[in-house]
């Protein structure tokens, strides 16, 4: 970014090092997103069951990696071609970039969406449903926490859990983190 703000003074330096720059991200996008994707499919299996055990299997959620790379999901999975496509787009938008003094293309921009039932839960889903899947989440994040580190679970941080949920997702929270490191706020006795 710094190149690139820089590049209206000094071009010359910009043309004579932005594709060697542009490889590099390019490579590393490449595996992060990879990475990102073996982590998203594991989130999202533990995320189904703990949300199936939650509500009764009356809603399906599903994670979906949104990239801000144009790129299809079978390209992504694939490195070397995803390092491709990555490193075409970089090179394809130095001007653009240039106009707006930073990158357009990269991971960090991209992002996660969570649906219930096909829809952004962002958009659609209740106040209610948003917390329950919150909590589904962080559930699921701490089982595939385990499962990769050899079946250590972390510490759970829950901030005004209970708020928002019914009796039947207290009792289902209270019987998932009976033998786990938990730490809880919340405003009820």
């Amino acid at each position: 970014n710094k190149l690139i703000k820089n590049a209206e003074r000094d071009r010359k330096s910009f043309d004579a090092t932005i594709e060697f720059w542009s490889a590099q991200l390019a490579a590393e996008a490449a595996n992060i997103t990879k990475q990102r994707l073996r982590y998203i499919e594991a989130a999202e299996r533990e995320l189904k069951i703990c949300f199936d055990e939650m509500t009764g299997g009356r809603e399906t959620p599903s994670l979906e990696y949104d990239h801000s790379f144009k790129i299809k999901p079978e390209d992504a999975a694939d490195a070397k071609r995803a390092q491709e496509i990555f490193f075409s787009q970089l090179m394809s938008s130095h001007d653009r970039e240039i106009y707006a003094g930073a990158t357009l293309w990269g991971i960090h921009k991209d992002d996660l969406t969570i649906r219930l039932d096909g829809k952004n839960a962002r958009n659609f889903a209740s106040q209610g449903q948003q917390r329950s899947l919150a909590l589904a989440m962080k559930l699921a994040e701490g089982w595939v926490s385990a499962l990769e580190s050899g079946g250590d679970m972390p510490v759970f941080l829950f901030d005004d859990v209970f708020s928002e949920l019914d009796s039947t997702r207290r009792a289902y929270l209270s019987g998932k983190i009976g033998e786990r490191q938990v730490i809880i706020t919340t405003c009820e006795p």
